[in-house]
Order: structure tokens, then C-alpha cells, then sequence
């Protein structure tokens, strides 16, 4: 078996790959939306254009694994990669709505497959030693590169063509790491998951959570750049906004899971939902265009407290069912948080083009506040799981709006492929180490 060095040294060319993507992704993602909005598309018709992206996500998470599977991973991320990189060139070509709405689908179809494709091969590459560690570096990776992309929109017009060929660029840089690697081909890999029916019998808040997560992320990530622009930031200001939003994700995850472990897991997300609200009152009701500081505060806050919704469900989830049911458990959670996804940008433009800015946020209040009361419904009426039986919580991205699956979640049930060679099950079904290596 590999040392963990020389395992990270394995994955060092799938993990550039998916950090120039995940670069180019946000940049893109965040420059559409100006570009769109300099181009004198109605804000329905930008919301429309984000909502696609996400609803193409949704589908591709559950469609690409049976391409993946029949051509292998590499030659599968090339061709991810390739077709999104075209598609944004052909941006470029026609200025057309309609044809807009099928690219971003398409590019948020080829998205969920490089997404797929780079979570089973951390999979592969994992057993229950170095699981975490993988999931650590995923994760870091998501969140510094998706946001840190954003301050690419510096290097370039958002009412010009340059940033798409940047973007282009990225996207197809990308390929050459994956496509040079030595490393062996990953094993199969699959889409699972349960019924939400099923899902929503086990954990009722669990569900529900991911739905408003699903919404409060997606209507900042495709709807922010134009509140930012509306309230009279230039494009450096909008960038950093945006950047702020992405990277604050990463705070306050271990702090929330600490405390999540160790009391009824509800409690925490009822009081996550609830600072929520709060922070998204300035927001919503002030201009704060001319206050930076406090509007960047206020943004750290919300891109902390609403990033954790969703790692925060997933560990609910888990702490009722069995661990070799959480992979397609986890499958339906990302179902149910892309179906808000899709849902959020669309329904944010809508409310901004007849209220005005601020309604993006005033979106995330009403949403978190029906969070809140759904949530103290459930705990009136469902006493918390034992705490030797809760499953311990693992910090989740969501940066690229299509969160990871679980397939590198340590607390799944580790299957004989995530075992060393040596290892064996005792009789309880714990993991016994026979390898000193």
C-alpha cells in the first residue's frame, strides 16, 4: 500500500486538473451573469441562465456515470472538459437567449460529470486510513480555487470577450494534467441513491435542509455578481464580494461540526438558519455599497453560516441509517439540494426584477426562516438518536454547487476495494489493520 505522501503524489494530477477547473468554473460562473447583465438581458433572463446550469448539474450527477463507465475516466474528463470549454466559446459567436440556456445546461451536464469522475477516483484511490485526508484536500481544493477564480474577472472587460477565452483556456489546460498522468484507471463507478420518499421517512429536516440550501447557495452564486453590480460596485469590489461569499464556506465548518456533535444535531441547524436571518437583514434592507467593510463583513458571515446547512444535513441523515447505506443516502441529498439549486436563481431573479436587489437576500430570509420553523416543528415531535449512535460530522463543500456525494465520506461503510491488502473484517464488521505499511 502506498504512504500517504506517495498516495497524494498519485492524486497531484487529477487534483491540478480539477483546481484549474474548479478556477475556471468560478470565474465563468460569476462572469456570465455580469456579461449578461451588460448585454441588456432582463434579470429573468439571467436567472433563467444560472437556474440551467444547475438543473443540467442535477441531471448530469445521475446520467454521466454510464459514460464514464463505458469510455474509462480519462478519456471521459477530456471529453467533460472539452465540450466545456467549447461551449464557452460559443458564447462568443451568437447572442442568442435560447441558445444560451442549452450551452449553460450542457456546461452544467459536463461539470457534474468531471465532478463525478474526480470523486470516484478519489474513491478508488481511498480506504479507511487516508479517506479523510483525500476528502481534506477535495475540499480545499473546491473551495480555494472556485473561489480565489473569482478574482480573475480583474484580468479582463465583463462587457468584452477576453474572460471567455480565459476562461476557454482554463478549462482547457485542465485536460493535460488527467490526460499525461501515470497513475492506474479508477474502478467503475455508479449512481445511487435512495428514494426521496424513503429519504424524507428517515430524516424529514435532513430533506428539507438540503432543498433551502440548495436555493440560499445557487441564488448568491448565480444572482450575487448582479446585486453587487446593482448596488453600484465596480467590477474589483464585485470580484472580492463574490470571492468573500465562496471562500468564508471554509470557516466556520469545523466550529458548526464541533458543536453539532455534541448536541442534537437539529438544534444547530435551527440556530445556523437563524443567523441566516440576521445577517441577511443589512443585506436585504440597506444599501451597503458605501460601507465595504460592513458589506464584506456581512458577506463572510452569510457564505459561513449558510455553507454549513448542507454538511449539517448530511450528518443528520447519517446518524439514522446504516453506514453502508450512506452513499445512496448522500445520493439523495444532492438530488434534493439540486432540485433548490435549480429552483434558486430562477425564483431570485424573478423577486429582484419586481422588488429590487435586496430581494436576493430578502429570498434567503423568508427560506432560512421556513428552515427554522420547520425544524422546531420536528424537534417538538422526534427526540434526537443516542449520542453513541451519531455519526461523527464531516465538512462538506458546496462551492461548486453540486456538492460532494460521500463516495470519500469516511463514515461510510468501507467496501473491500477501500481496503488495504492485509486488512480484514472481524466478526462485528470493524476493520482490523494487519499492514504496518
Amino acid at each position: 500500500m502506498l504512504h500517504l505522501r506517495e498516495l497524494l503524489g498519485s492524486m497531484a494530477s487529477l487534483l491540478s486538473s480539477f483546481a484549474l477547473l474548479m478556477a475556471g468554473t468560478g470565474m465563468f460562473n460569476t462572469f456570465i451573469a455580469l456579461h449578461a447583465d451588460l448585454a441588456g438581458f432582463s434579470t429573468d433572463s439571467i436567472g433563467y441562465l444560472m437556474s440551467c446550469y444547475y438543473a443540467g448539474l442535477a441531471v448530469g450527477t445521475f446520467r454521466c456515470p454510464a459514460l464514464v463507465n463505458r469510455v474509462g475516466h480519462i478519456r471521459a474528463f477530456a471529453a467533460f472538459s472539452a465540450v466545456y470549454a467549447v461551449c464557452i466559446m460559443v458564447f462568443t459567436l451568437y447572442r442568442d437567449l435560447y441558445l444560451w440556456l442549452f450551452l449553460r445546461a450542457l456546461m452544467g451536464v459536463s461539470v457534474a460529470g468531471l465532478l463525478v469522475i474526480t470523486e470516484s477516483w478519489l474513491n478508488a484511490k481511498a480506504n479507511v486510513r487516508t479517506r479523510g485526508v483525500l476528502l481534506s484536500m477535495y475540499m480545499m481544493t473546491s473551495y480555494m480555487f472556485y473561489g480565489g477564480g473569482q478574482l480573475l474577472l480583474n484580468f479582463g472587460d465583463p462587457a468584452g470577450h477576453q474572460l471567455f477565452v480565459l476562461a476557454a483556456i482554463l478549462c482547457s489546460v485542465a485536460l493535460i494534467p488527467v490526460s499525461v498522468t501515470r497513475a492506474s484507471h479508477p474502478d467503475p463507478c455508479e449512481a445511487r441513491f435512495f428514494g426521496l420518499r424513503k429519504l424524507y421517512k428517515i430524516s424529514p429536516v435532513a430533506v428539507a435542509g438540503c432543498f433551502v440550501s440548495g436555493m440560499l447557495v445557487s441564488g448568491v452564486y448565480g444572482m450575487g455578481p448582479v446585486y453587487a453590480r446593482g448596488i453600484g460596485l465596480p467590477l474589483g469590489d464585485i470580484a472580492i464580494f463574490m470571492t468573500i461569499i465562496a471562500v468564508s464556506g471554509l470557516l466556520l465548518q469545523f466550529p458548526v461540526g464541533y458543536l453539532s456533535d455534541r448536541r442534537d444535531r437539529r438544534q444547530v441547524i435551527f440556530g445556523v438558519a437563524a443567523l441566516t436571518i440576521v445577517v441577511s437583514i443589512p443585506l436585504a434592507f440597506f444599501n451597503l455599497g458605501g460601507a465595504l467593510p460592513l458589506l464584506f463583513l456581512a458577506a463572510v458571515l452569510y457564505g459561513g453560516f449558510s455553507s454549513t446547512v448542507y454538511p449539517l444535513c448530511v450528518s443528520l441523515a447519517n446518524d439514522h441509517i446504516e453506514p453502508e447505506d450512506m452513499v445512496q443516502a448522500a445520493g439523495g441529498l444532492v438530488l434534493t439540494y439540486s432540485v433548490g439549486a435549480a429552483l434558486g436563481p430562477a425564483v431570485t431573479a424573478r423577486l429582484m426584477a419586481v422588488v429590487g436587489d435586496g430581494a436576493l437576500f430578502g429570498l434567503a430570509m423568508a427560506m432560512s426562516c421556513a428552515l427554522v420553523l420547520y425544524t422546531w416543528r420536528r424537534m417538538q415531535v422526534r427526540t434526537p438518536p443516542p449520542e453513541e449512535e451519531k455519526q461523527p460530522f464531516v465538512p462538506l463543500p458546496e462551492v461548486a454547487a453540486a456538492p460532494v456525494s460521500s463516495e470519500v465520506d469516511p463514515r461510510a461503510e468501507p467496501t473491500e476495494s477501500l481496503l488495504e491488502d492485509g486488512d480484514v473484517r472481524s466478526e462485528n464488521g470493524d476493520v482490523e489493520y494487519r499492514n504496518d505499511g
